[in-house]
């Protein structure tokens, strides 16, 4: 690790025992998320390929009866787009869903919509720990946050599903992946976050209710 991110992870690690005295807890999937999502990864005719502007492999869900049928359990179909834009080199419609903060088609809306994560920005927060390869990472949301250890979707942030990890990274499903610029706005996909990156994400947390 990084001299620069140790001192940044010290910083997270003190703000998180002084953080006004809130108590914080990992979201929670809402009910049949993990089993719906692994069906629609189970068929690869669910999904249409890309590659990210790093040049890594991407996966982006097709927006068709299999997969409005999943988002359609967890909000409201009225928030659920076929979402073609030029910027794809794809005739394949692809899925967004886009109920919450911050405009549409937002990497926190998705999370917002799989989980009981609520409010985000300013509110959701560290757990003050950088993941590594040693971190359990599956179906946990993880997210990059600012030096202050919370969520500043404004500056800087992403949040996404970790659905597995490897030597090379951790794989999650997110929405507006900005590793792939303006080709990805707001498109559900599935990608590989290698670790020079992924080390820079934390476990996500909010407020206790």
């Amino acid at each position: 690790m990084s001299f620069v991110k140790k001192i940044v992870l010290a910083a997270l690690m003190i703000f998180s025992l002084n953080a006004f005295s809130q108590n914080y807890e990992y979201p929670v999937l809402k009910q049949g998320v993990k089993n719906d999502i692994e069906n629609l990864i189970a068929n690869q005719n669910n999904f249409v390929g890309g590659t990210t502007a790093s040049g890594n492999s991407i996966l982006y869900l097709k927006y068709n009866n299999n997969s409005i049928n999943v988002f359609s359990k967890y909000t409201s179909t009225n928030y659920i787009f076929d979402d073609p834009s030029s910027d794809i080199s794809y005739s394949t419609p692809l899925i967004t869903v886009s109920p919450y903060e911050y405009g549409t088609y937002q990497c926190v809306q998705f999370a917002q919509v799989i989980s009981n994560a609520g409010k985000a920005n300013l509110t959701w927060k560290s757990d003050g720990n950088f993941i590594d390869r040693t971190t359990y990472l599956h179906w946990k949301l993880i997210a990059k946050f600012n030096s202050n250890g919370f969520y500043d979707g404004l500056n800087g942030g992403h949040v996404a599903l970790a659905i597995g990890s490897n030597a090379n990274g951790v794989y999650v499903i997110d929405q507006n992946w900005e590793g792939n610029s303006s080709s990805n706005y707001g498109k559900i996909a599935i990608h590989i976050i290698p670790w020079e990156t992924a080390e820079e994400y934390s476990l996500l947390t909010k407020p206790s209710n």
